[in-house]
């Protein structure tokens, strides 16, 4: 676990239970093409897919109830509206 990822358990408690953890990454990332973030995968570990305070919502390709291509839309398409170089 990163550092950062320890400091910011200690301010939102995981839960004791995550739900859809993933187990194996390395058939996600064939199927995407890409290779995920090491911190994103700890994040995942820990605190599994769902919503941190009805705000921050995390996406994760294991978790059945959101379909693969829906998450991988709606990354793209946030990727898109930032801007670059900054």
């Amino acid at each position: 676990m990163t550092a950062e990822l320890k400091s910011f358990s200690k301010l939102v408690v995981p839960p004791s239970e995550p739900m859809y953890t993933n187990e194996d990454w390395q058939q996600v990332e064939r199927s995407l093409g890409i290779e995920l973030p090491k911190d994103y995968k700890q994040f995942i570990s820990v605190y599994g897919s769902g919503t941190l305070q009805s705000f921050l919502h995390i996406l994760n390709y294991s978790d059945p109830r959101i379909p693969a291509q829906q998450i991988t839309d709606t990354i793209f398409s946030q990727l898109k509206s930032v801007p670059r170089g900054g």
